[in-house]
């Protein structure tokens, strides 16, 4: 029982959160300029606001909606379905980069490090 109990501690302490600083400001600061060409047309996001044609990336209901889900969801979303009208398709790069502002948005915290693309964000959680 000792082993099983030490085990899910271990498990839990190796979990990263959008809380543990996993993009870049750079990165953030990056997708402005792609966000007010593809995004804000239709989004809110914080203080780049704009439209209100589709949910806001920011605040309480977005929190809400995206808690306990992967940062690859939101990332991986993004790139397949925005912007929504087929003006342009989105790079992973460009996604993930929007993802980045998406999280400083919110007030998560950035790191050292640029937001990692594709299956390193599988293990990244969006918390509340």
């Amino acid at each position: 029982m000792l082993m099983l109990l030490l085990f899910a501690v271990g498990i839990r302490a190796e979990q990263v959160t959008v809380k543990d600083g996993v993009y870049s400001a750079a990165q953030a600061e990056r997708a402005k300029e792609l966000w007010t060409k593809s995004c804000a047309s239709c989004h809110t996001l914080g203080t780049l606001s704009a439209s209100t044609k589709g949910p806001a990336l920011s605040g309480a209901e977005f929190l809400a909606k995206w808690d306990s889900k992967t940062v690859f969801a939101l990332a991986d979303g993004i790139q397949k379905t925005m912007p929504n009208d087929f003006s342009m398709e989105l790079t992973a790069a460009q996604a993930t980069d929007v993802t980045a502002l998406i999280l400083q948005a919110n007030g998560f915290p950035a790191g050292e490090k640029a937001l990692a693309m594709g299956e390193a964000q599988k293990s990244i959680t969006i918390v509340k």
